[in-house]
This record gives structure tokens, C-alpha cells and sequence, in this order.
């Protein structure tokens, strides 16, 4: 019998629990799964929660819904705040949590079940993978609204994508297509629509099933090499290995293999 997932239900957005994989989903698909302060709120809380679960070594972020990932901030929301300040407010508590996805214990897969606009295409840029339905769109749209950047999305753009492709996509505003998307490696798989969430949690069970002392390492790593120069990355790679090499986890898996080469004799 499969387990059902155990699930934390908020107004704008769950998390549910499939054993070592969690999925955190956005949940307001009739207005495109846009982020307003109470949104903000929800994924703290959330978040939050999942640091208390550290059995969980792979999260799945998506949206409900078939045509939205997410539409970046609720305009509406903040055309109705008389204190401008406090709309201001909403950009670093967005980039905290965009750094606990993408420097957090956990592989972060997007599982992109529908198009990104403006922050949505921030929120993707935290993900360490990105798996995205065929009929999906992409589009920074800050350019378009005379805005820049505010949740940490441009400089994670530039990082991922490089210099010329990223000014392209954020001085056009243009909307991409999401095979032009995967073309460029800001998205990394596409699948049809309807399988978005079976493939990602299929890619998540797999990533999973490798030892956690190993993901988090690759983790390390990656944070590295995005943010350090060539010699002291390397030390952190060197470092990281040593640590490994003496741990326990490996000379058990040595030992497993061994005893498996016994019987196999």
C-alpha cells in the first residue's frame, strides 16, 4: 500500500511530506499563485517547519494549478499599501527565503507546472534544479514595470546564465518559451504538463536515495564555486572530500560492498 503524504495546509501555501522528499507548493492558482505578504508568511513558516525534518534531503517546489508557476508579487495587493515602506519590507524577507532554498540542507528541485513572471522567475533562479512543463513561459518582467531585481533573481541569473544572456532577458522583458528556456540552461528538463510533479518527485526519489553527507557536500560545493575564486574552491573541494573519505558513511558502503563481493564469489 502506498503511504499517503503528510501534509501542513496553509491558505497560500502547503508542504507536504513523501518521506526523505517534501514538496512546498503555491497555492492560489486563480490569481497565477502570486506572492503577497500572508504568501510570504506561509513559505517563513513552512520553511521553518522543514528545518525541523532533517530526515528530508530533497524539496520540491511547485504551484498548483496548470498554467502558473508563479506571477512574482501581487500588484494588487501592493498597489493598495498607503505606506509604500512596507511593500519595501517585502523584498528582503523574499530574499531570505530564496537563500535558505538555494544555501539550505536540502537539494531544491523547481517543478515548474506552469509559466513565471517577474519574482516567479526570481523564485526559480534559487532552485537547484529546474524541471518545467513544455507549455511553459518565462519572463523577467521588472524591466517592463521600471523595476530591477529585488529578491536576489538577477544576481543568481547572471551567475547561471552568464553575463550577455542575462542582460538579454532582463533589459528585454521579452517571454520565453520554455524550450528556449532549457536551450539557454535556465531551465534543465521539460516534460509534459500533466507529468510535472511525477517527474519531478521521480528525479527527487532518485537524488534522495545517495547517501546525505554526499548531497550536502555537493551542495557546498556548488555554493563555492559560484562564490569563491579558482584556489580557495578547490580547497573547499579538497576539504570536503577529506572530510568524507574519514567519515563513517563511506567505509560502511565500503564494507557493504565487500560483503556483497563475498557472496557474489
Amino acid at each position: 500500500m502506498t503511504q499517503q503524504p503528510v501534509a501542513t495546509t496553509r491558505a497560500d501555501a502547503e508542504l507536504e511530506h513523501h518521506g526523505e522528499v517534501a514538496v512546498l507548493r503555491l497555492c492560489r492558482p486563480e490569481v497565477h499563485n502570486v506572492v503577497r505578504t500572508a504568501t510570504i508568511q506561509c513559505l517563513e513558516d513552512l520553511l521553518a517547519q522543514l528545518d525541523s525534518t532533517p530526515e528530508v534531503r530533497v524539496l520540491v517546489l511547485t504551484g498548483r494549478g496548470d498554467k502558473s508557476f508563479c506571477a512574482g508579487s501581487d500588484l494588487r495587493e501592493l498597489s493598495e499599501l498607503v505606506d509604500r515602506p512596507k511593500g519595501l519590507e517585502m523584498s528582503p524577507r523574499m530574499a531570505r527565503i530564496l537563500d535558505r532554498l538555494e544555501k539550505g540542507p536540502q537539494v531544491v528541485i523547481g517543478a515548474l507546472n506552469g509559466s513565471a513572471y517577474g519574482g516567479g522567475c526570481e523564485l526559480m533562479t534559487a532552485c537547484h534544479l529546474r524541471l518545467a512543463a513544455s507549455t511553459a513561459r518565462f519572463s523577467f518582467r521588472q524591466a517592463a514595470l521600471g523595476l530591477t531585481t529585488g529578491w536576489g533573481g538577477g544576481l543568481r541569473l547572471f551567475r547561471l546564465l552568464g553575463r550577455s544572456a542575462a542582460l538579454r532577458l532582463l533589459l528585454t522583458a521579452d517571454t520565453i518559451t520554455a524550450t528556449q528556456a532549457r536551450d539557454m540552461g535556465l531551465v534543465d528538463f521539460l516534460v509534459p504538463q500533466e507529468e510535472v510533479q511525477s517527474a519531478a518527485l521521480g528525479l527527487a526519489r532518485r537524488i534522495a536515495a545517495n547517501q546525505p553527507t554526499s548531497l550536502r557536500g555537493f551542495l557546498a560545493l556548488a555554493e563555492a564555486a559560484s562564490s569563491q575564486s579558482r584556489e580557495p574552491a578547490e580547497a573547499v573541494e579538497r576539504q570536503l572530500f577529506a572530510e568524507r573519505w574519514h567519515g563513517e558513511t563511506f567505509w560502511q558502503q565500503v564494507d557493504a560492498w565487500k560483503r556483497r563481493k563475498g557472496k557474489d564469489a
